[in-house]
């Protein structure tokens, strides 16, 4: 798998090839991988997280977050995700992010929030994340990005 020549491409190929497997073995996060025919064109992994507002100040400021009156929340994070160079840009990263969103909402675990860092270089990838409707707040080099997944579910919830 070559997810591109740029420092972050060059990274979520190494991780696939030399640590995903002990990672999952070891029961640290879980990685899933996408097919296209016989072609891997992509992967994610997902991992437990936990978002302590006191660090991530705009999440904390978010609608409906600050409201809650909660230190810290459950998150789900996108440890790592990668399409192959050779497939970018043909809607595999959103169906892979897709499958991801529905996997975390229809989980047997609670999450509040859905939780990635970009590297702050890395404009395409923050362009993609913001286009899935993640938010993004600061970072030296790595930029914190969330997606409340309350409003995914907000319809199926019982009614007072």
């Amino acid at each position: 798998m070559d997810c591109g020549d740029d420092p972050w491409g060059r990274s979520v190929t190494d991780f696939l090839v030399s640590d995903a497997l002990e990672q999952q073995q070891l029961l640290g996060n879980k990685t899933t991988l996408f097919y296209y025919d016989e072609d891997l064109v992509g992967y994610v992994t997902l991992a437990a997280s936990l978002l302590e507002l006191r660090q991530a100040q705009q999440v904390a400021r978010q609608p409906g977050i600050e409201d809650i009156g909660r230190d810290s929340f459950p998150s789900v994070l996108i440890a790592r995700f990668g399409v192959h160079k050779d497939h970018q840009r043909k809607g595999y990263g959103r169906r892979i992010f897709d499958w991801a969103l529905a996997e975390v909402i229809q989980g047997s675990v609670g999450a509040r929030l859905l939780i990635l860092h970009v590297d702050k270089e890395n404009r395409g990838g923050r362009g993609f994340w913001k286009a899935c409707g993640f938010r993004s707040g600061g970072g030296a080099k790595n930029i914190l990005m969330w997606l409340d997944l309350y409003p995914f579910v907000a319809d199926d919830q019982p009614k007072d």
